[in-house]
């Protein structure tokens, strides 16, 4: 799954190393033509889980601890034992709640380090979790996935169970989905299925010759498509990864693009400089190749790199002119330069 948050600090980040790769093309012989990237030093918080802006701090959130980006550039750890997993629960009008999981349990800490709950599961370790407000009230609840097994459980933000539901198959993406009432998508290995907020089943459906199923995300006004659309991107051995596209219950195809189709309407933020505005994207291939991305608000490409990734959520925030893509163990935070 790529999960994508949107919102970073623009103050410079301590333990930083700069890169500059050049655009192809360029709006203007005498205007930014290309990004430029720092690489954020975040190896000692663990697997990148989410990205929080407080007013003008950014927080990039990892399972063993928090990495505070600003004038501090301070790292926070996670009280023991260091979580497997991480969450970010959003909550309308206040700061997150941060869920931990580690093995078989659930903790949800407020923003000043205070136990709002816990929830604990008998039998299994946590494998992810993910966020989403399965009520539509403004308020997000951890959904959590378990090792070797296809349970799914949702937990209130105070660690109350509100269902726990076996969903068939490996259980690897959740998707909420921009609904009313809420939904939400997943892979369940071989297909796409679609889901009302409390588990039920919408839709199931399985792509012709699929192969495996690299990730479900969200697609808005893609090429001919209006609107939003949910992309399934599989891949057999030996051929190209395709996108397949459908409406938001899962029950209508709407075609089939290539990857270099799919890249310019990915889930973006802005970075711009005076009359400039790029939006920036990022993908994961199969081999772990993070590609980040900038295009035009004609679509049109201006600027890629590509770095050592991870098969993880992708996570961008967008604040000061300034943009964060962070997946895996790299975050980078890319910027506009003026050519020499």
């Amino acid at each position: 799954m790529r999960i994508l948050s949107h919102l970073l600090a623009s103050c410079v980040l301590a333990g930083c190393s700069s890169s500059t790769i050049e655009s192809p093309t360029s709006t203007s012989p005498t205007g930014p033509r290309y990004l430029e990237a720092q690489d954020i030093d975040v190896a000692a918080i663990g697997t990148i889980a989410g990205l929080i802006v407080q007013e003008d701090t950014v927080i990039i959130v990892g399972t063993s601890g928090q990495r505070v980006l600003g004038s501090e550039s301070a790292l926070i750890p996670w009280p023991a034992p260091a979580p497997s997993a991480v969450a970010v629960l959003q909550r309308a009008g206040t700061t997150p709640v941060t869920a931990l999981a580690a093995q078989g349990s659930v903790r949800f800490l407020l923003s000043d380090g205070g136990l709002a709950g816990e929830y604990v599961v008998e039998g299994h370790a946590i494998k992810r979790l993910f966020a989403m407000d399965v009520d539509g009230d403004g308020n997000q609840e951890a959904i959590a996935t378990l090792e070797g097994s296809d349970e799914v459980h949702c937990i209130s933000r105070t660690g109350e169970a509100l269902w726990a539901q076996r969903w068939g198959g490996d259980v690897n993406y959740v998707l909420p989905l921009p609904t009313t009432p809420p939904t939400l998508a997943h892979s369940d290995g071989i297909g796409l299925v679609v889901r009302a907020g409390d588990g039920s089943v919408v839709s199931r459906t399985r792509p012709p010759s699929a192969g495996t199923i690299r990730s479900v995300e969200l697609f808005h006004d893609i090429a001919a498509f209006t609107g939003a659309s949910i992309g399934i991107t599989h891949q057999r051995a030996g051929q190209a990864a395709k996108v397949d596209l459908y409406t938001l219950n899962g029950g209508g195809a709407r075609g089939t693009l290539t990857v270099e189709d799919v890249a310019p309407f990915r889930s973006n933020v802005a970075v711009s400089n005076g009359g400039t505005t790029w939006f920036v994207s990022g993908d994961v291939t199969a081999d772990g190749t993070l590609t980040v991305r900038a295009f035009d608000d004609q679509h049109v490409p201006m600027w890629s790199q590509a770095v050592p990734g991870d098969l993880d959520p992708i996570h961008l925030v967008a604040h000061n002119n300034a943009v964060i893509v962070a997946t895996g163990h790299t975050a980078r935070r890319y910027e506009f330069a003026q050519p020499e």
